[in-house]
């Protein structure tokens, strides 16, 4: 069950027609597998990072599969939780919270736990990647009032110990993301972020750039040179952005003060040709 969900998803196959069906069927096994605890951690981490990928959330025609891919998730979820995480890896943990987030699928008793591990166990046993993946997931589901002190620690951890710069373009680019999208973040930690998203920023792909550029006006951070060379790197690939990269585009240019420019001009263009898609929130 759990290698058939994770090669489709690896595949990145995107027909429902398909994958509808691939779904339910799995859905259905693999929940009642989970109610026996038939699952190693692995399988449980890797099936639930499979199910959040094929899973095409928020799409109208997909709602029914949605509801059984959320019932899985939480079935593989109590399954890890009836041994309180024994056995999982840091990267099991933290792919296992990414997967939530990405199904849009709270489950609050999971993030506890995952709490609890960093508390008795510490921050260095989690990488950079998995602390960024963790914290973007709970700034993701909104969960940051409710999970301070856990963002608190693995935030300090990735800082004190220099590994931003460990970090993928994803990966810090989520990172600033996710404090620009809860608490913001302490003054100390800005210069290590920045800099190390102004190392970087130039192999960003157009989601990574839109929403850094979002994230630093929305922090008012001293960095209003670094948001112009994003927000020209956004304009340079207007044509490979999606309606929320755009909204968010719109938002700095804005917030910059600069929206009479020729860029707002190009990206309103844009924007026009692909108003069909936009979402309320979005416009």
């Amino acid at each position: 069950v759990t290698t058939t969900a994770w090669a489709f998803a690896v595949l990145a196959i995107d027909d429902l027609a398909m994958t509808s069906p691939l779904l339910e069927a799995v859905c259905a096994k693999a929940t009642g597998m989970a109610g026996q605890d038939l699952f190693q951690p692995q399988e449980i981490s890797n099936l639930a990072w499979a199910l959040a990928q094929l899973g095409a959330f928020g799409r109208e025609e997909q709602k029914m599969v949605e509801t059984q891919v959320t019932k899985t998730l939480h079935a593989l979820a109590d399954s890890a939780l009836r041994t309180d995480l024994s056995g999982f890896s840091s990267q099991n943990m933290s792919t296992l919270v990414w997967a939530f987030a990405a199904a849009r699928c709270p489950n609050d008793a999971l993030l506890r736990q995952v709490e609890l591990v960093v508390r008795s166990s510490g921050t260095a046993l989690f990488q950079a990647r998995e602390s960024a993946m963790i914290i973007w997931s709970m700034a993701a589901l909104q969960m940051g009032s409710t999970a301070e002190n856990l963002l608190q620690e693995l935030a300090r951890g990735v800082v004190a110990t220099a590994a931003v710069g460990e970090l993928s373009n994803q990966g810090l680019a989520n990172l600033v993301w996710a404090f620009a999208t809860m608490t913001g973040f302490p003054e100390e930690w800005q210069d290590c972020v920045v800099g190390a998203i102004r190392i970087q920023h130039r192999d960003f792909g157009p989601q990574e750039i839109c929403n850094t550029a979002w994230a630093l006006s929305k922090l008012s951070t001293e960095s209003v040179s670094l948001v112009q060379e994003l927000l020209s790197q956004a304009i340079s690939s207007v044509a490979e952005l999606g309606p929320q990269n755009l909204s968010n585009v719109a938002w700095v240019l804005a917030s910059q003060g600069l929206p009479r420019t020729q860029a707002f001009h190009e990206l309103a263009e844009h924007a026009i040709l692909h108003r069909d898609h936009f979402k309320r929130s979005e416009e």
